[in-house]
C-alpha cells in the first residue's frame, strides 16, 4: 500500500500521487480508519526510534521523526514568526543550524556530546510557514569523534548540507 510506503505523505500528496481530490483522499482515508499525516508521523515516531541519551527531547530544534543511535536521525521544524528575519520572511541561519546541530547530538550514543567541528553550506533559504526536514547520518568514527553528514531541505530545495564532528564524552579532563 502507498501509504505504508511513504508514511509522512500529507492528503495533498496523495491526492496527486492517486489523480484525486483531497476530499475524497479525506473520505477514504476517514472510511478505512487511517489516521491523518500529522498522528501517522506521530505514531511512528513513538516506535521507530532509539532512546535518546545525549540531550532531552525539548531540547532539540524540531520535531525528532527518527533516531538510529549513532547512525541517523531524522526531524522536521515548521519554520514560524520567531525563526525568520521579519523584513524577508526567511528563517535565520542559527535555527536551521540548531536542527541539524541537535539532531547529530540526539544521534551519539553517549551521555555526553559535543560539537567539535561543522563545514555547513547554505544553499538556499528557508521561509515562514516552510516545513524544514533534516537528516544528519554517520559517515564515519574515530575512536570518541565522529563525523556527520548533515543535510536539510523543503520539499526538493536543499536549503544546507555538510559535515559535523561530535564528540562522543566524556573524553577530556574536567
Amino acid at each position: 500500500m502507498y501509504i505504508q510506503k511513504h508514511p509522512f505523505a500529507t492528503d495533498e500528496q496523495l491526492a496527486e500521487h492517486f489523480g484525486v481530490s483531497v476530499a475524497t483522499i479525506r473520505l477514504d482515508r476517514q472510511k478505512l480508519a487511517i489516521p491523518e499525516a500529522r498522528e501517522r508521523i506521530r505514531r511512528l515516531a513513538e516506535t521507530s526510534h532509539d532512546a535518546l541519551r545525549s540531550l532531552d527531547q525539548q531540547e532539540i530544534t524540531g520535531e525528532l521523526k527518527e533516531l538510529r543511535l549513532n547512525e541517523y536521525a531524522v526531524s522536521e521544524l515548521t519554520i514560524e514568526a520567531q525563526h525568520v528575519f521579519h523584513r524577508y520572511q526567511i528563517a535565520r541561519g542559527h535555527v536551521l543550524f540548531a536542527q541539524v546541530n541537535s539532531l547529530a547530538t540526539a544521534m551519539v550514543d553517549a551521555d555526553i556530546a559535543v560539537t567539535a567541528k561543522s563545514e555547513l553550506r547554505f544553499a538556499n533559504p528557508a521561509y515562514l510557514g516552510e516545513t524544514v526536514h533534516a537528516r544528519v547520518e554517520v559517515v564515519a568514527r574515530r575512536k570518541h569523534v565522529l563525523r556527520c553528514f548533515a543535510v536539510a531541505h523543503v520539499e526538493k530545495k536543499i536549503i544546507l548540507k555538510g559535515q559535523i564532528w561530535m564528540i562522543a564524552g566524556p573524553v577530556w579532563n574536567a
